[in-house]
């Protein structure tokens, strides 16, 4: 997991790309979704050009693709807190390895289970001490609040249904 990066003329026309692989985190980094072992040059020139376009580095993270294939179905960042993470949609992931420990800068990582995962429990919109998201376990939403977050599960079984969670329904705008 290394920052990515290729030369970018500056004045080209940023190739297409998947806003679903974008994750802009509390810590000034923007987090993009890779399911494949060696991205494409096209990929990777629109990530350095949404880099530089942001003004914040980008980071590399493998996904599992398959049913997640997005990274706000893997990670959530706790605004600085603690990061929710559902292993099962990760590639490799092992909290032993300090690359992935890198990623969570050593902050708390609450393993999302599978059944939790599978509602997209990481798929939330966190705003200040407030979180909103899908119906999940009691369990994950206490594991929640103990960062000081207020958790509002609600029903989004419709938007599951096509594959979308809470944070699918935001757009983020430069501030």
């Amino acid at each position: 997991m290394v920052a990515l990066g290729v030369d970018l003329d500056p004045n080209c026309t940023p190739p297409r790309f998947d806003g679903d692989n974008v994750l802009a985190d509390s810590h000034g980094r923007l987090l993009i979704g890779v399911t494949a072992a060696e991205p494409a040059a096209e990929f990777t020139a629109a990530v350095r050009f949404l880099e530089q376009a942001a003004g914040r580095p980008t980071f590399a993270v493998p996904l599992a693709g398959g049913r997640f294939p997005h990274i706000d179905m893997a990670v959530c960042d706790l605004n600085g807190r603690a990061w929710l993470v559902y292993p099962d949609a990760l590639s490799g992931f092992d909290l032993d390895d300090p690359d992935w420990n890198d990623l969570f800068l050593g902050l708390q990582v609450i393993k999302v289970t599978a059944a939790d995962g599978e509602q997209l429990a990481c798929n939330l919109v966190v705003q200040g001490d407030t979180a909103i998201g899908p119906e999940i376990s009691t369990e994950l939403q206490i594991r929640i609040e103990q960062h000081g977050i207020a958790y509002y599960g609600t029903p989004l079984t419709e938007l599951l249904k096509a594959g979308g969670g809470a944070h699918c329904l935001t757009l983020e705008l430069p501030g």
